[in-house]
């Protein structure tokens, strides 16, 4: 049931009360297909040639393509990434010279007299842990300096193997 006072209930001014008639169908009645259009393009097979471009002439050159970028020029004066400065190595800085291996005898003595203080590490060049074993009265009061006992040769061939390779 339709309410009178609805603006929905009633048909616009302008539109036919009964509505519109049927439209004709877009698609054709019959399902073999459509027919062949009547303008714009031309039907296949209707004899149609696409324009010929001209041949090239002989005896001129094949033009060649374009980068896929254009080529940016290097500002005078500094070399191309790739060319690198003569008599310097390509990447990073040049390697420290090796130093001097530290001895394991001279850090042991350091140990047995000064091991309080962290000295063999001092010696070692392992300054945080040396100042750790300074105020830590030993290692953790004198646990690391036992410990120190077994490792200490090891501790020292790790430091001698980095100075070789200039790390150290």
């Amino acid at each position: 049931m339709t309410d009178p006072s609805s603006p929905y209930s009633a048909q616009p001014s302008g539109y036919p009360a009964s509505g519109y008639p049927a439209q004709p169908s877009a698609y054709p009645a019959d399902p073999s297909g459509y027919p062949a259009p009547t303008s714009g393009h031309p039907a296949p097979g209707s004899g149609y040639v696409a324009p010929a471009y001209p041949a090239q002439q002989p005896g001129l050159p094949v033009p060649a393509q374009a980068p896929a970028y254009p080529v940016q020029p290097q500002a005078p004066g500094y070399p191309m990434p790739a060319q690198g400065y003569p008599g310097v190595p390509p990447m990073g800085y040049p390697a420290r010279p090796a130093l001097p291996p530290k001895e394991v005898g001279i850090a042991y003595l350091f140990l047995i007299f000064l091991g309080g203080f962290g000295a063999h590490h001092f010696y070692l060049g392992k300054t945080g842990r040396g100042l750790l074993w300074l105020f830590t009265f030993g290692g953790f009061f004198g646990i690391g300096c036992l410990i120190d006992l077994f490792t200490l040769p090891a501790q020292t061939r790790q430091v001698n193997s980095q100075r070789a390779m200039g790390i150290g």
